[in-house]
Parts: C-alpha cells; structure tokens; sequence
C-alpha cells in the first residue's frame, strides 16, 4: 500500500487508538465513549 504522509507523520487518529493523549492530537481518552478491535468512537464537543 502507497503512504502518502510525511516520513515523520504522526496520524492522530493512530494516537487516540493507541491510548496516547499529546500535542500531537486534540483527542483526549475521555472523549472516547466506545473502544473495541474494530470500532472507536467518540465525541469532540
């Protein structure tokens, strides 16, 4: 599969999975309602 992202790209989605809140990303674990190995899902109000 072709990556178009930057060598150094941080996906922020990729971080919220992973459990990892940083400047990277505005998601933080409390905005995620629901988590499983196919499905996250969550609120940014």
């Amino acid at each position: 599969m072709y990556n178009h992202a930057p060598r150094n790209y941080k996906c922020p989605i990729c971080l919220a999975v992973e459990g990892i809140e940083s400047g990277d990303t505005m998601i933080k674990q409390s905005d995620i309602f629901y988590c499983d190995k196919l499905v996250l899902s969550g609120s940014l109000i």
